[in-house]
């Protein structure tokens, strides 16, 4: 697969010889320039026991977050994980299991309303695992509905 630096030559490389007008360019390779300089914040989330620690070892390609086994949650903490230094994957404790859904789900919910020094969200996209050979897909459904979209932007977002 290519890098970064690789996929932004190309794309620098093809508008370069576009006939778009230099005005139209410029304001392209500033996107590409923000673009490049980046840095993306994934939060990974889902049911207990639904793969999201083996989701992030399968990422890095080794053995980086502990799995729980059988039906014992491992993660119970929120923990940031360094793909590369583009890229921060956010490993959160999983719901369903019923006793701590409480406190895990304030735990997500205050990842999702934590800013940079910007002043921007820091969480810039959430993946959802939840596990297709469960019948009972109520708890990813109440995660996503109850948890994480009524916490995404702020109001003013919202309103836009």
């Amino acid at each position: 697969m290519a890098d970064n630096n690789d996929i932004f030559r190309e794309f620098g490389e093809s508008i370069q010889k576009s006939d778009i007008n230099e005005t139209e360019k410029k304001k392209i390779f500033d996107i590409l320039l923000n673009m490049r300089n980046q840095k993306i914040n994934l939060m990974i989330t889902g049911g207990t026991g639904v793969g999201k620690s083996s989701t992030i070892n399968a990422l890095f390609g080794r053995e980086i977050s502990r799995v729980g086994i059988h039906a014992e949650p491992e993660t119970m903490e929120i923990k940031s994980y360094e793909l590369n230094d583009k890229i921060t994957l956010w490993d959160s404790p999983g719901l369903g299991d019923g006793k701590k859904d409480p406190e895990h789900a304030r735990k997500i919910v205050e990842l999702l309303h934590r800013k940079d020094a910007s002043g921007a969200y820091m969480i810039d996209l959430v993946l959802v695992l939840a596990d297709a050979a469960s019948r009972d897909l109520g708890t990813t459904y109440s995660l996503i509905s109850d948890v994480i979209v009524p916490n995404l932007g702020d109001e003013n977002d919202k309103k836009t």
